[in-house]
Order: C-alpha cells, then structure tokens, then sequence
C-alpha cells in the first residue's frame, strides 16, 4: 500500500512538471489519493475552539473500530497538518488518526 500511495505521489509530480499542471489539478489529484473508500472508514477535518482559540482536528482511517493514534503537533508555528499525509497515510490502515 505504502508503494503504490508513494508511486503514485511521484507520479502526480512528474506529471505536474511535464504537463505544466495548475497547482489545483495536483492538489485535486492528492485529495483523490487520500480519499477513504471503505465504508466503515472515518474522514473528518473540522474545526473546534480550545481555550478561546480555534483549531483543526483531523480524524482519519480505514475502520473506525481500530486504535486510535493520537497525534499532537509540536507547538505554535509547527502545524502538521498541511504535510500530514506524507506519513499519516499508511497508518489510516491499522488506526484511525
């Protein structure tokens, strides 16, 4: 899974390089890439205020009924989700993240 998922990201770049594709066309490419098509999978992405302050929460995987992985960032200025992907992906398979 994680071979296709990156084969497939190299393949989306490659493409956005010789073809000149907009930076929406590679993004919707990414967005069909992630998508969870089971339908016990979980794909939230909402936002919550948390002590006055409004935040995203992302909530990601496969089957509901697996482990939850919690992931917390590493501070103001170091958001994660914006490149989440590139190593949340293969673990949307055994935990929801």
């Amino acid at each position: 899974t994680l071979f296709v998922f990156l084969f497939s990201l190299a393949s989306i770049q490659l493409a956005a390089q010789t073809n000149h594709s907009s930076a929406n066309e590679v993004q919707s490419l990414l967005g069909e890439l992630r998508e969870i098509h089971t339908p016990q999978g979980i794909d939230i992405l909402d936002q919550i205020v948390l002590n006055g302050a409004k935040q995203w929460i992302s909530i990601r995987g496969r089957d509901k009924a697996n482990p939850v992985l919690l992931i917390l960032h590493g501070g103001p200025a170091s958001p994660l989700l914006p490149v989440s992907w590139a190593f949340q992906t293969p673990w949307e398979e055994f935990f929801t993240v």
